[in-house]
């Protein structure tokens, strides 16, 4: 069964995961199928989100709006209060694509008060980070297996909109959490703090997670629907999650 912790505090918002995979021929397929409360809880996956380049604004603009609409009228979401729409991507925001989709939403949506946040996380990036014990007579020259013992949760921020986050003990490979400059809310430490909490729930494992799940299950939808294609399998058009239900991922 799907269960989360109940939060001290209810949150307000939406977590829009968008993860990819490539077909056969090396095109991108994008598995727009992770939104979650903020508590956690798996609201949403489509088959049909899943799309390639062509139409992904269109399809992202329709599930985004169709989400909140659906939200906003079974109380999910708290009108009465700022909302928030917070996408965890894959890659960086494009401005064709996610922004303009967004804009969409907006004038959809504009009697309601409600921030947005574009995050880009990932890994691929050059890099790293160690960690040096420091004695009296200054930083001791350890090897590089010594240096590599960062705590997993470990936060290093660069600049208000910059930061890095260790998912993985031991491990000097730390994702990257980038804040798009045209997004209204801009708290890089709650963005950091709401990764890690992703990565510290799952609905495949009692494990801790090393990728956040806003990530990792659009790219497992992805992945599972384009080799449902491969072999002209039947796929189901829409599958939804509703508490009592079991998980199939």
């Amino acid at each position: 069964m799907a269960w989360t912790i109940k939060p001290t505090q209810q949150k307000n918002e939406l977590v829009i995961g968008i993860g990819a995979t490539t077909d056969k021929d090396g095109q991108p397929i994008l598995g727009l199928t992770a939104i979650f409360k903020g508590d956690g809880k798996y609201l949403l996956g489509k088959a049909s989100s899943v799309t390639n380049m062509v139409d992904y604004r269109d399809k992202l603009e329709q599930i985004i709006s169709s989400t909140v609409e659906s939200s906003l009228k079974d109380g999910t979401l708290d009108v009465d209060k700022t909302f928030y729409l917070i996408f965890h991507i894959f890659k960086p925001a494009g401005k064709d694509n996610e922004i303009e989709a967004l804009k969409q939403v907006i004038r959809r949506f504009s009697m309601y008060s409600f921030k947005y946040a574009f995050v880009h996380i990932g890994e691929n990036h050059n890099y790293r980070f160690f960690t040096c014990e420091e004695n009296d007579q200054g930083p001791q020259s350890t090897s590089k297996s010594v240096l590599s013992q960062n705590l997993r949760g470990t936060y290093i921020k660069i600049n208000p909109s910059r930061g890095f986050l260790g998912l993985r003990p031991k491990s000097s490979a730390f994702f990257k959490i980038d804040i798009h400059k045209q997004s209204s809310f801009l708290d890089l430490e709650y963005i950091a703090e709401q990764v890690y909490q992703f990565t510290e729930m799952s609905h495949t494992s009692y494990n801790q997670q090393g990728t956040p799940i806003t990530i990792k299950y659009p790219n497992l939808m992805a992945r599972f629907v384009e080799k449902f294609n491969e072999g002209e399998l039947m796929y189901l058009e829409e599958v939804t999650m509703p508490d009592y239900s079991l998980w199939f991922i």
